[in-house]
């Protein structure tokens, strides 16, 4: 059997600094991501939708 995959490294999810916050998800399989931020917390459009690109180990990157 193989072993099931995974990533070690410990920066996934939201990563916030004095300068910029960054995003990462582990997504091996997919073929697009991107973060939408919205303005409100029920509802509305998006003002900020940020792609994400394929990076490492099946990560995906996105600073914002």
């Amino acid at each position: 059997m193989k072993p099931f995959p995974v990533y070690p490294g410990p920066d996934l999810g939201i990563t916030w600094g004095p300068h910029a916050t960054r995003f990462r998800v582990w997504a091996p399989g997919a073929d697009a991501l991107e973060v939408r931020i919205f303005q409100h917390d029920i509802g509305g459009e998006p003002f900020r939708v940020l792609p994400m690109r394929r990076g490492d180990q099946g990560t995906w990157p996105a600073p914002a």
